[in-house]
């Protein structure tokens, strides 16, 4: 068909759109390319051919024509806002931050790029900010329920999870029905140690969407938890199924069937990880692959890969170049084990023998208060105790470099319950 006249353009592009807003996708992307034959610098055909692509998961394309689009009107916020869409999508997420910024600049009021911008901001983990992203949108449009559910998200991120849950019960008051925050809430419910609560949420998010599949893999991680190993099994093989380049669902498949001596599951499942270990096409818990393996070399890649996927990588240092010395030397333990639990038993007499005379100690707690006589014991054995349960990574971080500590301890590593990301901000550490 050959392309339309310059004057028919209008008439093209509004079937296009038409079909476009119907669905209709085929017939949609036969007039814009008509379009595009006739005029091929024209912003509508290529602003609308690149969300078409965008919506069919052909991201290149999409950027390549919404960047044409651009340079035709650099100062179009909704071209710029789902340019950030396409950039977040391949997971370019500094690039997608700077498209809604500039989309934002050009129109303040354009919530759905706010909404976004404080996505891009939590896959940063730049959590503070994504907050009052999120914020911002709910005093525009209380009713925005994607963003309860984002600021959720953000809350979890600075582990203030029961203020997290109040943000899902908010999104499901709006949209009862809405799987991906009954998930979530499903993983802040987990958070707080509620794991019947967070199994419930985790099926109603699957009863809804069969075929989440961060859902059927965090319902394996709960169940698992329970000790109800067959059933865990049976979720993360969904998860693989639905995803077989989940990065995590083959250890968590492993461990369970380690749990239950499966012998012949597990040696197939041991030559899995170590390809993916090896390859670096999965996050495999080191200490998942250390009783499958006696490569070094191996468990040299899993660990360095593991960390990195745990921390997000290494962060710019928070220390300014301030030094301190101080008459006693200031140690701070961190650890979420400061109640009736084993570390807190083998190392409370340890923390009351600290020469008070050269040293002022502190005890920085990530866990629960459990009111138990060793948690009473362990609060007395510091010079100073903080419980940053409900403060980000890189507030408690701010703490260390605030209290001019000059050695921390970080007495979880990567076990259950860790948080290496605090030290992986990098306060100042030493005189």
């Amino acid at each position: 068909m050959p392309p339309p006249a310059s004057d028919d353009l209008e008439r093209v592009l509004a079937q296009a759109l038409a079909f476009h807003q119907n669905a209709q996708l085929k017939d949609a992307e036969r007039l814009y390319k008509q379009a595009l034959r006739a005029q091929p610098a024209h912003f509508e055909a290529q602003h609308f051919l690149g969300i078409l692509r965008h919506q069919q998961g052909r991201s290149e394309e999409a950027l390549a024509l919404l960047g044409g689009a651009l340079k035709v009107r650099p100062d179009s916020p909704q071209a710029l806002s789902n340019q950030g869409l396409v950039l977040y999508q391949l997971r370019r997420y500094a690039d997608a931050l700077v498209s809604f910024d500039r989309a934002l600049a050009l129109r303040p009021d354009l919530v759905e790029a706010r909404n976004n911008r404080g996505n891009a901001l939590q896959r940063l983990k730049r959590y503070d900010e994504a907050l009052v992203s999120f914020d911002e949108v709910l005093r525009a449009r209380p009713d925005f329920v994607e963003a309860h559910n984002n600021r959720g998200n953000a809350l979890q991120g600075l582990k203030r999870h029961d203020e997290a849950l109040t943000s899902y019960d908010r999104a499901l008051k709006l949209r009862p029905n809405y799987a991906e925050a009954h998930f979530n809430r499903g993983s802040a419910l987990k958070e707080l140690g509620r794991n019947a609560d967070a199994l419930a949420s985790f099926d109603r998010a699957l009863a809804l969407m069969p075929n989440h599949v961060e859902a059927s893999f965090a319902r394996g991680d709960a169940l698992h938890e329970f000790k109800r190993y067959e059933e865990a099994i049976a979720s993360y093989e969904r998860a693989v199924a639905l995803a077989p380049d989940h990065p995590y669902a083959f250890s968590g498949l492993a461990e369970s069937a380690l749990a239950l001596c499966d012998w012949r599951r597990t040696e197939n499942l041991a030559t899995q990880l170590a390809k993916r270990a090896a390859e670096g096409t999965g996050i495999v818990n080191p200490f998942t692959l250390i009783r499958l393996s006696d490569d070094a070399s191996l468990h040299r890649r899993c660990a360095t890969a593991f960390i990195a996927d745990k921390t997000g990588g290494a962060r710019p240092a928070l220390w300014n170049g301030r030094r301190w010395t101080h008459e006693r030397l200031r140690i701070a333990y961190l650890s979420a084990d400061f109640h009736s639990h084993a570390t807190a038993f083998l190392i409370a007499e340890l923390l009351e023998r600290h020469d008070r005379a050269r040293f002022e100690v502190h005890g920085v707690s990530f866990g629960r208060d459990d009111g138990s006589a060793m948690r009473k014991r362990m609060v007395a054995a510091f010079d100073g105790f903080h419980d940053v349960r409900t403060q980000g990574d890189g507030a408690v971080a701010g703490l260390l470099n605030d209290l001019e500590i000059d050695i921390a301890v970080d007495l979880k590593g990567y076990t259950q319950q860790s948080r290496p990301e605090i030290l992986s901000y990098r306060p100042h550490l030493s005189r």
